[in-house]
């Protein structure tokens, strides 16, 4: 991309150029790009890791002109609007042309090998869970499947088959910042028949560029949904893109 600066009336206009992603440049904590070459979107102060952006909002918060809507749903926790239905790659203005996404959960690597990266490659993005939006979809209400308020730490609960009478055993879930040591990795729940999914929480791992419908995006059929109807892939559609805004859980 261009940007064009007139100096004075005598002086002919010189140009600099400003790129508007990190393919083909250096790993660097301090990069000027401009995503869409129009005057109404702003120049971004991102880090370059591996070629990709990290979509950082404490670093510069204007990255969030580069999204259709934002709110804010917890104090870290950032997604669109909850009548914008998109999909991570579509949450971002027209003009992006993102295709890769990685997630970074201390926003400072960008590794296509990173563990949580890996069941969906590089369409792997951060969602939150349908109750964090405000879908009264069960486990809501176990607050032992909840995520910590703090550290945002994740947890999962066994299911009605697994777990024994009058309990539901958790367990917290292992997300890039916690101890790998403790903490479970749970790269695929959905095809994980020991567990029920994720009660509150707002950075679970999805496709970036998921596929959903008019009908499944709709809070009619997402209040519709029980306890044992969260399997296979059609849980994803409810679910809203997100990503942090201290400092934790970015995207790239």
């Amino acid at each position: 991309m261009k940007q064009s600066v007139n100096k004075d009336e005598s002086d002919t206009s010189t140009t600099t150029l400003v790129p508007n992603s990190c393919l083909n440049h250096e790993d660097d904590d301090s990069v000027i790009v401009k995503l869409v070459d129009e005057d109404s979107y702003p120049l971004i102060n991102t880090k370059c890791r591996n070629e990709y952006m990290i979509v950082d909002f404490k670093k510069d918060e204007l990255w969030k002109q580069y999204f259709k809507s934002t709110r804010k749903y917890h104090y870290n926790l950032v997604g669109p609007e909850k009548d914008d239905h998109v999909n991570w790659q579509e949450w971002m203005v027209e003009g992006t042309q993102m295709q890769d996404f990685l997630v970074s959960p201390d926003c400072n690597t960008c590794e296509e090998d990173f563990e949580l990266n890996v069941k969906y490659g590089k369409a792997s993005g951060y969602y939150m869970t349908p109750v964090t939006s405000g879908c009264t979809q069960l486990p809501i209400g176990r607050i032992g499947c909840d995520m910590d308020w703090h550290s945002y730490a994740c947890r999962v609960c066994e299911t009605a088959q697994t777990r024994e009478p009058g309990y539901w055993m958790s367990y917290e879930v292992y997300n890039g910042l916690n101890d790998p040591e403790t903490t479970l990795h749970f790269q695929d729940e959905v095809d994980d028949e020991n567990f029920a999914k994720y009660g509150l929480c707002g950075f679970t791992i999805r496709d970036a560029k998921a596929f959903h419908t008019d009908v499944t995006d709709t809070f009619e059929h997402c209040k519709t949904v029980t306890h044992e109807d969260v399997e296979g892939e059609m849980i994803m559609p409810r679910r809203k893109p997100s990503i942090g805004q201290d400092g934790r859980f970015c995207m790239c």
